[in-house]
């Protein structure tokens, strides 16, 4: 019996069972009259010829083979009509999720707000994802350096100047839109600003500052009384019970990383409430703005340092983009002209205008009318767009990428080491970096704000591997880690936890938007299920990188380099 039987009953079952009761029940009483002349109707059929017989068979027949070819052909068309409404549907959702349970803010690339995507790296065990925490057993915590990406923001750059652009013809279309889902177009105006961090990034950032004290600052600062649930400048001391220097964080003197910057400082140390108790945030912490302008020496904004990054041919990512762009908003281009004739020509690249201005209303405002407009698979064309860009501008699709990471790495070296950087080198600032006013050594944690493609030439300089293999723009490559909305959507976080195990043995854990790094890609590191590396080897595999990639030649000599072409 099906499950469908168990759960339900047979409605048919009870039907021929309750019949055939019934039909027993009335044979009882029919008069003996009606007996009789069924009888006899009965002996008259069987005199009908075979004649007869056959002409009564085809008859049957035929109305039989009708009867089907009618259902058939409603079975087609309706499945067709069906098939069409689901593809409508997929172009014309509501909402942010699928059918399919795809949810399109996941595959907004370096737009997308932040998320655990909940699937480990290669060679990482499942249960690393297992809380935030997760400390080995009989490990502790004794330090951590986060290299933190912004929170979400206005759009920049040549992005919002597409954007205004499109938003400018759509006000001017000659008819309006042939379905009356766009009649809200007609009332539409573009709002959004510039650069900015948007109040959704505000919240992000207060909560990863919340979540960071929750989950690792209770346990550097030895606050796991039940009575003291928040920071308090009494347990910032050393183990001797001397006070500490009040924690400093760096970020960039851009609008948007300071908000960030302060933002994560209100979740952590719990500097929010009324204002009327005089509680200056910067009581607790010290904030050092680092100048973000060309040719500065910045670690948390490297290719201003690095003057061949802007050389001709010398980073293609937005040729890679380009390239498929053209390609996956092909068709999307010609649907979404038969729908808006009015506007003059759509293109390839105001479609993808089209796709921005829904991410970036989504951060703004928490929704837009513009993201039904397109299908799963052109969401996943999105992501993919700039997966391109940024392996050809800040991974190994360039040499100038990883080169520019070295900077900051070069100072994850000196805050291990406690050894500070007195020589000019990779783009650091040794003004900074050799006081210990501006880049103490002896810090629980170190938090430095920073934009997304800085932790990418990060990971790139370390030599992970996830950051090597070619990414074509002819088709999605799958598989691949590479994905940037996995690896720096808005409010990205990257923690390097140092540990203490059983017999005083030291431990290194990498962990981005708490995924557990594959460690064991390093250089003198090991693969480990857990993602652990004995820190004297993790310390030399930072060497090793540091000396892998000849910096001054990159950024300061003289190169041809050769005009990207499409594999």
């Amino acid at each position: 019996m099906r499950d469908s039987d168990i759960e339900m009953g047979n409605p048919y079952e009870h039907s021929a069972y309750n019949s055939s009761t019934n039909l027993g029940v009335r044979a009882n009483l029919l008069p003996d009259s009606m007996e009789s002349a069924m009888a006899s109707a009965m002996r008259k059929n069987e005199r009908l010829t075979d004649k007869q017989r056959r002409k009564v068979v085809k008859i049957f027949i035929g109305i039989l083979s009708f009867l089907v070819f009618v259902i058939l052909l409603l079975f087609f068309t309706t499945r067709d009509v069906e098939a069409k409404g689901r593809d409508a549907s997929k172009a014309a959702h509501t909402g942010f999720y699928y059918d399919s349970g795809f949810n399109m803010q996941h595959n907004w690339g370096s737009y997308s707000p932040y998320f655990d995507s909940g699937s480990p790296f290669d060679g990482i065990s499942r249960s690393s994802l297992d809380g935030e925490l997760t400390l080995p057993n009989k490990c502790e915590l004794r330090q951590v350096h986060l290299l933190h990406r912004h929170g979400n923001r206005y759009p920049s750059g040549k992005t919002s100047s597409r954007m205004m652009k499109v938003a400018r013809k759509l006000k001017h279309m000659s008819e309006p839109p042939t379905i009356e889902s766009l009649d809200w177009l007609e009332d539409w105006e573009y709002l959004l600003g510039e650069d900015l961090l948007v109040g959704s990034g505000v919240g992000a950032m207060f909560t990863s500052g919340a979540k960071f004290w929750g989950s690792h600052g209770r346990l550097l600062y030895g606050n796991e009384s039940k009575e003291l649930l928040t920071w308090s400048d009494d347990i910032n001391v050393y183990p001797n019970g001397t006070a500490r220097h009040k924690p400093l964080l760096r970020t960039t003197t851009q609008s948007r990383m300071q908000d960030s910057a302060k933002a994560w400082a209100a979740g952590f140390f719990g500097t929010y409430g009324n204002p009327s108790t005089g509680n200056n945030p910067l009581d607790h912490y010290d904030l050092l703005l680092i100048a973000e302008e060309e040719k500065s020496n910045n670690t948390l904004a490297s290719s201003l340092a690095c003057p061949n990054y802007e050389a001709e041919n010398a980073i293609n990512g937005n040729l890679r983009s380009k390239a498929w762009v053209h390609k996956y908003l092909k068709d999307a281009a010609t649907r979404i002209q038969s729908i808006l004739p009015g506007y003059d020509n759509i293109t390839a690249t105001e479609v993808l205008a089209l796709q921005d201005i829904c991410v970036f209303e989504t951060a703004a405002y928490g929704q837009s009318g513009f993201c039904g407009l397109f299908t799963e698979q052109e969401w996943r064309g999105y992501e993919y767009h700039l997966d391109l860009k940024f392996y050809g501008d800040s991974a190994w699709g360039t040499t100038v990428g990883p080169a520019t990471g070295l900077g900051w790495v070069k100072e994850l070296h000196s805050r291990l080491t406690q050894t500070p950087i007195t020589t000019p080198q990779f783009g650091v600032n040794v003004t900074l970096d050799s006081s210990s006013e501006t880049f103490p050594l002896d810090q629980p944690f170190y938090a430095d704000f920073t934009h997304d493609n800085i932790i990418i030439t990060v990971l790139s300089a370390l030599q992970f591997q996830f950051t090597k293999p070619e990414l074509s723009s002819k088709k999605i490559k799958v598989p691949r880690q590479f994905i940037i909305s996995r690896l720096t959507p808005f409010a990205a976080r990257m923690y390097i936890e140092i540990m203490r195990c059983e017999e005083d043995k030291e431990f290194v854990r990498m962990k981005l938007n708490d995924r557990v790094l594959p460690i064991g890609e390093l250089r003198y590191c090991h693969e480990d299920e857990d993602g652990l590396c004995p820190l004297q080897d993790f310390i030399k595999s930072v060497e090793w990188a540091l000396n892998k990639i000849d910096y001054d030649d990159i950024c300061f000599g003289e190169h041809y380099h050769k005009p990207w072409e499409e594999l």
